[in-house]
Parts: C-alpha cells; structure tokens; sequence
C-alpha cells in the first residue's frame, strides 16, 4: 500500500441483526484493498463469515475512498 497511515476499517449497526464494515483508503490503494479479481475482499469475507458464526450478525463490506486521502 502507498498510504497505509490512512487505511481505517468503521464498522456500524445498520439495521437490527445488520452490521456494515467500511473500509476507508487512499484511492491509489483502493485496487490493493479490493485485490486482484476480488481475492482480497473474497478472503475477508471468508473472516468475516467466521464472526457472523459466532455472533450471528449478518455484515455488509463496503470500501470507500478516504475523504482526506493523504493523512488521518
């Protein structure tokens, strides 16, 4: 990642049993997150399956440009 100091991950209650996981990044690094063909965002997925398993809230990842891209 070129700016990892703004990488930040906000998660947030959407609506009861709904959780939503964003993920805020540089717009340069935005491609790194996602990952190539989406493996990225597919493994976490796969982590976030494990949570839902033993929380059982069901999640939703979004990926977002940072608004200030540069610095926290």
């Amino acid at each position: 990642m070129a700016y990892p100091q703004v990488l930040q991950v906000h998660v947030r209650l959407l609506e009861p049993g709904v959780k939503e996981v964003c993920i805020y990044a540089n717009p340069l690094d935005m491609g790194r997150v996602i990952g190539k063909d989406g493996k990225m965002v597919s493994a976490l997925k796969a982590f976030i399956s494990g949570v839902k398993a033993k929380d059982g809230f069901s999640y939703k990842i979004v990926v977002v440009a940072a608004k200030n891209p540069y610095v926290l």
